[in-house]
């Protein structure tokens, strides 16, 4: 899952406020703001089927709480 990497930085770094980012020497430009939506759905697409398979695995929420 290294690809999502990089989209998780980006989606990190758009939550903290300007003051923050700046004091943490990483810049925030218009390009990093229209790439956001953009790593979010490459992220949703590539855990999607990893979280589909790992549910298979696990035990119903029923079973758990016996």
């Amino acid at each position: 899952m290294h690809i999502v990497v990089p989209a998780h930085r980006l989606s990190t770094a758009s939550l903290l406020p300007t003051r923050l980012r700046e004091e943490y020497g990483m810049r925030w430009t218009a390009l990093h703001e229209l790439a956001l939506p953009i790593a979010a759905r490459s992220v949703r697409l590539a855990a999607t089927p990893v979280l589909a398979s790992a549910s298979r695995f696990s035990a119903p929420l029923e079973r758990l709480a016996a």
